[in-house]
């Protein structure tokens, strides 16, 4: 257990969650940015989507 927990889990562990932790901090501001650029392209997007895929 001790083997485990410190070696293999707290490698993996520590590694992942600190990553994991802190994408969707990084992410969050962005998506908020790109949100209305996002929501008034839709329609642009909607429009253009049958032309550029026949």
């Amino acid at each position: 257990m001790d083997r485990w927990g410190d070696g293999e889990m707290g490698r993996w562990g520590g590694g992942a969650v600190s990553v994991v932790g802190i994408f969707p901090y990084c992410l969050l501001p962005i998506a908020y940015c790109l949100l209305p650029i996002a929501y008034y392209l839709l329609p642009i997007t909607s429009c253009l989507l049958p032309l550029a895929f026949p």
